[in-house]
C-alpha cells in the first residue's frame, strides 16, 4: 500500500495513477482482513463496543487528517512522505502491541457463513451504498446550491466537519453499543443519517449545509461503532481474519455500485439535466433506511463461537 501511495503520487501520466491507485487497494484490503481480526482475537466480548468506539473514532479522525494534509501541502512527495509514515509506523506499533497480547480461544475449527452473517454484510452494504452516494454527489450538491465559486473549498469544509463529527458519535456511542442491544445502536445511528440526509436535501444556506453534514457525522460515527462491534460478534472466532476480510466486501462493492444505480435512477426519471444531486440523496436516504431496517433480522445476542 505505501509503494501503491508514493507511485500514485509521482506518477508522470493518468495510466500510471491508476495502476497506483490498483496496488494501494490491493495492498491495503489485503491488510484489512488481519487488522479488523485484531478485535476479536484480543477483546472480550463485554468490552467490544468500546473497542469499536475506537476503532471508528480514530478511523474519522484519518480521514479528517487525510483531506486536511491533501488539501493544504501543495508538494505531493510531502503528502505522500507524511501518509507513509504515519501508515507504517502505526502498523508496526499495532504489530508490536498484538505480539505481546495473549489470543482468546476459539471454540470451532470452520468457517461458517450463519444468516446472521449473511444479514450483517447485506444491512452494511446498504447503509455504505447510502454513504459512498451521499460522498459521490456532495460536490454536486453544494455547486447546485451556492454555486461553483466556492464549491471546492466548502466541500471541503463540509467533509472535514463530517469526519471530525464521526469521531465524535464514536465516543457517544462506546457506552451504548456494550451495554445495550447493538442493533437499536446501529439502527438510531442510521436512522439519525437518514434524517440528516432529509435535512441536507432542504437546506440552501451555507451554514445549514455544515450543521447537516456534522450531524450526519456524529450520526455515522454511532452507526461504525456498532458496525463493528455486530461485526466482531457475529464471525467465527477461529477464522476471524477471513470472515472479516469478506465482510469488509459490504464497504468496497458499495463504491463501485453507488454511483451507478444512482446513474439509473436519474435516468428512468429523466432527471440528468435537474437536480441530481438531490435525487441522488433521496436514494441514498432509502438506502441507509433499508439498510437500518435489516440489521433487525439478526438475533439480539449471539456469543463468537
Amino acid at each position: 500500500g505505501s509503494a501503491g501511495l508514493v507511485w500514485f503520487y509521482a506518477a508522470p501520466v493518468f495510466s500510471q495513477a491508476f495502476a497506483a491507485v490498483l496496488l494501494v487497494q490491493f495492498g491495503m484490503n489485503l491488510a484489512i482482513g488481519p487488522y479488523q481480526a485484531a478485535l476479536p482475537d484480543y477483546i472480550e466480548e463485554e468490552r467490544l463496543g468500546n473497542a469499536s468506539s475506537w476503532m471508528a473514532g480514530l478511523q474519522s479522525l484519518g480521514n479528517a487528517a487525510g483531506a486536511v494534509v491533501a488539501g493544504l501541502v501543495s508538494d505531493t512527495r510531502l503528502v505522500a512522505a507524511g501518509i507513509v509514515v504515519a501508515l507504517l509506523s502505526t502498523c508496526g506499533l499495532t504489530a508490536s502491541h498484538a505480539a505481546k497480547l495473549t489470543r482468546l480461544p476459539a471454540a470451532n475449527d470452520r468457517v461458517q457463513i450463519t444468516q446472521a452473517y449473511t444479514d450483517l454484510f447485506v444491512s452494511r452494504a446498504l447503509v455504505y451504498l447510502g454513504f459512498y452516494t451521499l460522498l459521490g454527489y456532495l460536490f454536486f450538491f453544494i455547486q447546485e446550491t451556492l454555486g461553483s465559486a466556492q464549491t471546492k473549498a466548502f466541500t471541503g469544509y463540509t467533509l472535514l466537519a463530517v469526519t471530525i463529527a464521526g469521531s465524535i458519535g464514536a465516543v457517544f456511542a462506546a457506552k451504548p453499543a456494550d451495554r445495550y442491544d447493538q442493533r437499536a445502536v446501529a439502527c438510531i445511528g442510521g436512522a439519525a443519517f437518514a434524517l440528516a440526509i432529509a435535512l441536507l436535501i432542504a437546506m440552501h444556506t451555507a451554514p445549514g449545509i455544515i450543521v447537516c453534514g456534522a450531524l450526519a457525522g456524529a450520526a455515522w460515527g454511532i452507526f461504525l461503532t456498532a458496525d463493528w462491534a455486530l461485526g466482531c460478534r457475529f464471525v467465527p472466532r477461529a477464522h476471524a481474519a477471513t470472515a472479516l476480510g469478506i465482510w469488509n466486501l459490504a464497504l468496497l462493492l458499495p463504491q463501485i455500485a453507488a454511483p451507478l444505480l444512482v446513474t439509473l435512477v436519474l435516468r428512468s426519471m429523466h432527471s440528468l439535466n435537474g437536480s441530481q444531486a438531490r435525487v441522488a440523496f433521496v436514494v441514498a436516504l432509502l438506502e441507509i433506511t433499508a439498510g437500518s431496517i435489516w440489521i433487525w433480522r439478526l438475533p439480539a445476542r449471539r456469543s463468537i463461537g
